[in-house]
């Protein structure tokens, strides 16, 4: 479910980039919002399940440590990336 809603997201996200029409946009935007979300919800709420009561909280802790490695590592290769292509 997880890598299905992600590449549904990408997909329409990319979608939405590359349209010149406004309608479009605003539908591609729209399911790569939708999609986004679905990814995030299943992904937090899978510690809830897998584990025992006494070690949610840690567990949780590791999953959104990730999330918080993500916002930072991704602005940075992102940065990367357009010096790269020359500010392009």
């Amino acid at each position: 479910m997880i890598g299905i809603a992600g590449m549904l997201g990408v997909l329409s996200l990319f979608a939405a980039s590359m349209s010149t029409d406004t309608g479009l946009i605003t539908v591609a935007l729209s399911l790569g919002e939708f999609f986004s979300a679905t990814t995030f919800v299943t992904l937090m709420s899978l510690p809830v399940k897998r584990f025992a009561a006494h070690k949610f909280g840690p567990s949780y802790a590791i999953v959104a440590t990730g999330g918080i490695l993500g916002g930072i590592i991704s602005p940075t290769l992102i940065g990367l990336l357009v010096d790269m292509a020359s500010g392009a």
